[in-house]
């Protein structure tokens, strides 16, 4: 592969071979579910805090999913393609609520129906099945700078310093500390 003037990528030959059943991982997500226009199947993993951007004072969740089937699109709206257990993003909302107790467990979310707060917008509420229940769902990365002081939808992961370069988590479920 010809690298191009300027480019700061190396093309670099794997030289091993990769065992039958393993694929290529990335943390990056492939894109978001776009759950208001098409049932969502998914395994949800983790979740971020962010600052909301329509207004800094308030928080927003990107839940962090492996993906089954569903619609998904870019932060265009455009849509895209993901494959089986890619990283897909889905922003929370409060009529989710479901989802809080299915960390790790196959998920399907599918949209109801509006409810008239008296807000600008009504609440979307959805509607959440799994087979079983999961873990609870925990904000592992907390990228907020203004709402610090919002409330959050999910516990932040208990996280206790190790040393200075590994960090580990303590989960309710397990007994034993697992590395993250």
């Amino acid at each position: 592969m010809a690298r191009q003037k300027g480019s700061n990528e190396k093309s670099v030959p794997v030289k091993f071979d990769i065992p039958e059943g393993f694929r290529e991982r990335s943390a990056d997500l492939v894109g978001f579910f776009d759950a208001e226009h098409g049932t969502c199947r998914f395994i949800p993993t983790s979740a971020k805090a962010i600052d909301n951007g329509a207004d800094a004072r308030k928080v927003s969740a990107l839940i962090i999913c492996e993906y089954v089937s569903g619609p998904v699109v870019d932060a265009d709206g455009e849509p895209v393609a993901a494959a089986e257990g890619d990283l897909v993003g889905l922003w929370y909302k409060p009529g989710m609520k479901g989802i809080a107790n299915l960390r790790g467990e196959e998920t399907i979310l599918a949209y109801s129906h509006e409810i008239d707060t008296g807000k600008p917008n009504p609440m979307k509420v959805f509607r959440v099945y799994s087979r079983n229940e999961g873990l609870p769902m925990e904000i592992n990365e907390d990228h907020r700078k203004t709402s610090k002081t919002a409330e959050l939808p999910f516990p932040l992961a208990r996280v206790r310093e190790q040393s200075a370069d590994r960090k580990q988590r303590y989960d309710d479920n397990d007994p034993d500390w697992v590395s993250q």
